[in-house]
């Protein structure tokens, strides 16, 4: 291979941690994804879907540390503001049933993005549901 594949080649890698999925992996993981949003429907959960990206004040607001290290950040253009990618979706569902749900009696949700394509560690128990 010469240096100027190597350089070809190198223009079309991904930084660490970011796959992308193809047809195959893609067909699986959303039928695990369906099968499971099914099964937390049949057990009484709600769904809520939270944004990828948010202001960073608000998205960090209740959170240690921790979060705020695994949290990608960037600048928005417009407002200059910070705003962060999601590195957990906790938060943001609390904040959704506190400020925009507000019932009074207990509630459960469910979510699913991006992140949640780490379930595949856990194929033995994803399987029982896929029969």
């Amino acid at each position: 291979m010469t240096v100027q594949d190597t350089n070809k080649l190198a223009k079309w890698m991904l930084p660490e941690g970011i796959e992308e999925t193809l047809p195959a992996q893609a067909r699986l993981l959303e039928k695990i994804r369906r099968r499971l949003l099914d099964h937390y429907n049949s057990c009484g959960y709600d769904r809520v879907m939270t944004p990828f990206i948010e202001y960073l004040d608000a998205l960090l607001a209740g959170s240690g540390k921790e979060l705020d290290m695994q949290t990608f950040k960037v600048t928005d253009s417009i407002s200059g503001r910070q705003m962060g990618v999601r590195a957990d979706m906790t938060l943001q569902a609390a904040r959704i049933d506190a400020h925009q749900i507000k019932q009074n009696e207990p509630v459960r949700y469910v979510t699913w993005g991006r992140c949640c394509v780490q379930l595949l560690m856990v194929l033995p128990v994803l399987a029982l549901l896929c029969k």
